[in-house]
């Protein structure tokens, strides 16, 4: 993530450099010294959709329910819209879930990530599958 920050001129170099040489992904090991400099990264990037830098952001005074939902009409608030639906009671019912608080990705704690791929690939690699790798 922070990788993609700095490569869309997002963070600093600084930034980066510290989150590199402090930060260690593989073990899962965060120093006070990397988080001080993630909490820095995060700082930078300021309020901004991380999923789509481009896109303009949401203003909820302005927000235009029954979006047509054209790629040229994008709707920033479209989030809004889903977690809204989702949080009816009369949409959870029919969807036979519990009555529940819905949000985007809430709560969804993944454990089984792995910490890399490269068995995969290799498996990918054996099994003659061509694979492309960039960085």
């Amino acid at each position: 993530m922070f990788d993609y920050f700095w490569t869309h001129a997002l963070n600093s170099d600084e930034t980066n450099a510290g989150i590199n040489k402090y930060c260690d992904y593989i073990s899962g090991n965060f120093s006070d010294k990397c988080e001080e400099y993630q909490s820095q990264g995060y700082n930078e990037y300021g309020y901004i959709d991380i999923y789509n830098i481009y896109a303009p952001l949401c203003d909820r005074d302005a927000q235009k329910p029954g979006s047509p939902g054209s790629v040229k009409s994008f709707d920033p608030c479209s989030d809004d819209y889903v977690t809204t639906y989702l949080n009816r009671a009369d949409v959870q019912e029919a969807l036979h879930a519990r009555n529940t608080s819905w949000s985007p990705c809430g709560g969804v704690g993944w454990t089984d990530s792995p910490t890399t791929i490269l068995p995969t690939i290799n498996q990918l690699v054996e099994d003659k599958i061509i694979v492309w790798i960039y960085r």
